[in-house]
């Protein structure tokens, strides 16, 4: 009895001792994290956590189905490669070719209309809309010095980085990136409420321009850059620069740090299978799409081309783009793509004419070049599928 009472006592001290911890390291943002997470099931951040936090809608304008091509799912993915997408978790596998819908196929209630957290693709999205204000004449030159836009960033040791140091992950300021540490700025990035004193923390720790370091606050940087060369919040210019021009056929939602906050730039657009796959069409058209050159075709070169940066203890960059897009080799082909942390991927498929999207709550780990092994399963069963 007196042990359960002394293990009771170091239970309750143990508690106290730790909330005291997070209170004092400011990291309040746990208690949210758990309560949307561990407590309504989930081991973490999810693909449908669009009502657990506030949003912005994103609205389309007159929606544009997708034609579907004469061969229209008529195409069988073999049982092995079947079952690999229903293990990893996949709620949406989709293939244009030729700028018709091809192949779609959904899992698990996943459906045409479900939308789904884009988690990092939010990136390429962002670097998108940094182009368009540059062609608005609201952003002189990419290469320009941050401070110039964000006076907030006048201060020692940011006078060398660039909006293209931002693009290409290459600023050299500090922000612990980790999907699993519940303490790293991406976990207070995602559960708190307060991104802009989150980003204003940031601190050079090395050269700009040297070193591809993937860190997502470079895109939030970029997130607050925009806004304010525009006047508009990010949701705003995105429907007006993208997703009406490209004719959603849904409203999307990007998620926000607090009740008509800022959005969680490196993250968290909310959208369709389908409707994402513009994007990808978008891109592969070079910019080119429903008619009109929504985006500039030299930002699309810009996208499949790497940044000349090295990697750490891996040699000279030829995974990551000048743009903030994932560079791919694969069977002798060059592959690019948007990507986020549960297995969200775009994939332009420029030889194949081609677009692939897949949607899922898994992914694999990468290998030595940087990019998730499921990936290559995926580029498989589409290949698979077009020469059907």
């Amino acid at each position: 009895m007196r042990l359960l009472k002394k293990l009771g006592w170091m239970l309750l001290v143990s508690l106290i001792v730790f909330n005291l911890g997070i209170i004092i390291m400011g990291k309040t943002y746990f208690y949210t994290a758990i309560r949307k997470t561990y407590l309504s099931g989930q081991g973490g951040p999810g693909i449908y956590d669009l009502t657990k936090f506030a949003t912005r809608e994103i609205p389309t304008g007159t929606p544009k189905p997708w034609v579907k091509s004469a061969d229209y799912n008529t195409g069988k993915i073999n049982p092995e490669e079947l079952e690999y997408l229903k293990r990893i978790k996949t709620k949406s596998f989709v293939v244009l070719k030729g700028g018709k819908l091809f192949h779609e196929q959904y899992f698990d209630g996943h459906d045409a209309n479900t939308l789904s957290n884009s988690f990092s693709m939010a990136k390429s999205i962002v670097a998108m809309l940094v182009e368009f204000a540059v062609k608005d004449g609201l952003i002189k030159d990419i290469s320009d010095p941050v401070e110039q836009y964000l006076p907030e960033f006048n201060k020692s040791g940011f006078e060398k980085i660039t909006i293209a140091h931002l693009l290409s992950m290459s600023s050299g300021l500090s922000w612990s990136e980790s999907g699993g540490n519940p303490f790293s700025d991406n976990a207070e990035a995602y559960y708190g409420a307060d991104l802009k004193t989150l980003v204003e923390k940031m601190t050079p720790e090395s050269e700009p321009g040297i070193e591809f370091i993937y860190k997502s606050g470079n895109t939030q940087i970029l997130g607050f850059l925009v806004e304010r060369v525009t006047g508009k919040t990010l949701a705003e210019y995105a429907s007006l620069k993208l997703w009406q021009p490209l004719g959603a056929e849904h409203a999307s939602f990007w998620s926000l740090d607090k009740e008509k906050g800022v959005e969680k730039a490196y993250c968290c657009w909310y959208a369709t299978a389908t409707d994402f796959a513009r994007f990808g069409q978008m891109l592969l058209q070079e910019g080119y799409f429903n008619d009109r050159q929504i985006l500039d075709s030299n930002f699309v070169q810009d996208a499949r081309t790497p940044a000349p940066l090295t990697v750490p203890d891996a040699g000279d960059n030829v995974r990551y783009s000048k743009r903030s897009f994932w560079l791919l080799q694969y069977k002798g082909r060059h592959y690019y793509y948007l990507r986020g942390i549960l297995g969200q991927y775009i994939i332009i498929l420029p030889e194949e004419n081609a677009v692939v999207v897949r949607l899922g709550q898994k992914r694999e780990d990468s290998d030595e070049s940087g990019h998730p092994v499921d990936i290559y399963h995926y580029l498989d069963i589409a290949k698979d599928l077009l020469n059907k």
